[in-house]
């Protein structure tokens, strides 16, 4: 049986940032990793949101590599793609439009629908990552054959720099909540 990914990361640097945590040029070769991470670890399913930078590039990776993907949004397709795709360098709107039509036609978009204000929102979408891991790692389990390997394993995947930002840094928290849950966690780096 193989390994159902959860993924959170750093999205791209916004232009005037002071701190590079994911430039931008980085991208190709962060993607790169991702595939070659999935590919080792027999991947066959992954959950993350749909942010520019890391998620984007994991949500393509496993897309090219036929993984079962799903999304975890905050709020509407819409309102995400304005406030966490094409708010940044790189033109990532076209890639989100066709990663978000894919995996809402193969019915693995989850929207929460959080009404509190924006931190709180992905807050509850860190949460939620590991929730729907555990329930497609399940769900995979049940639709194995009589006879097959245990339940898939689940992997944790952080993207970023590797330091956090302090206060209200989600990726941060998404690896102390790995670490937590005893899942075990790979840290591919952007810089």
């Amino acid at each position: 049986m193989g390994t159902v990914i959860v993924l959170a990361g750093r999205r791209y640097d916004a232009a005037d940032a002071p701190t590079p945590r994911f430039p931008l040029a980085n991208g190709p070769a962060v993607q790169g990793r991702l595939g070659e991470l999935f590919q080792e670890e027999n991947a066959t399913a992954m959950v993350s949101s749909a942010a520019c930078g890391a998620d984007l590039l994991a949500l393509q990776a496993a897309g090219f590599l036929r993984m079962r993907r799903r999304v975890v949004l905050p709020f509407d397709r819409h309102r995400f793609r304005a406030t966490s795709v094409t708010d940044r360098p790189g033109q990532c709107g076209p890639a989100y439009d066709h990663v978000i039509d894919e995996v809402e036609a193969g019915g693995d978009l989850v929207v929460i629908e959080h009404d509190g204000d924006d931190s709180s929102a992905y807050r509850a979408v860190t949460e939620e990552l590991f929730n729907q891991a555990i329930w497609l790692a399940e769900d995979e389990a049940k639709a194995a054959k009589p006879g097959a390997a245990a339940a898939p394993r689940m992997v944790a995947v952080v993207v970023w720099e590797g330091q956090s930002r302090g206060k209200g840094d989600e990726t941060a928290r998404f690896a102390e909540i790995a670490e937590q849950r005893d899942i075990p966690a790979v840290h591919v780096i952007t810089v």
